[in-house]
């Protein structure tokens, strides 16, 4: 599910809104597209912190499992020279230090230097990585049964 960004905003300033976001109880793993643009601005230590509060709230007000794996997609990398921001890092921490496995990607959807970075860079990467992880099995008791019928239908994606 793509998430509307007011939906995010939303979550970060108010842990009620939180009732919006059960669904993703039900998620086998998440993932967090953060502009790595911004992760090298001066606006990084606000993106930063807002992503820190996204993630808190999703930990404790929408209480998605600790099995569920969360992919930090670092977007337009390309404009980076597909280098790993530090903040990038440091979310990624953040999220382990919440309980999660995590993992940070560098990913160029649509490459703004095609010469030099191909289209799509680091998209597969993102979604095999949450594949490597089991299937959260974990889901609240009565979310159960539909969820271990759908669980990881999308794993017979590939290439």
């Amino acid at each position: 599910t793509d998430l509307p960004g007011e939906w995010t905003d939303k979550l970060v300033l108010h842990a009620n809104f939180a009732q919006s976001f059960r669904f993703l109880q039900r998620a086998d793993g998440i993932i967090l597209v953060v502009d790595g643009t911004i992760l090298l601005s001066e606006q990084r230590h606000v993106e930063l912190q807002r992503m820190r509060y996204f993630t808190q709230r999703l930990a404790n007000d929408v209480n998605i499992s600790r099995d569920t794996p969360f992919v930090i997609v670092v977007s337009k990398s390309d404009e980076i020279a597909m280098k790993m921001p530090p903040a990038a890092n440091d979310l990624t921490q953040y999220v382990k230090d919440l309980g999660y496995p995590a993992t940070a990607i560098s990913v160029a959807s649509f490459s703004r230097r095609p010469d030099e970075v191909k289209s799509g860079t680091g998209v597969f990467t993102a979604i095999e990585t949450l594949l490597a992880y089991p299937a959260v099995t974990n889901y609240p008791a009565a979310q159960l049964e539909d969820s271990v019928i759908g669980a990881r239908m999308f794993q017979s994606f590939r290439e």
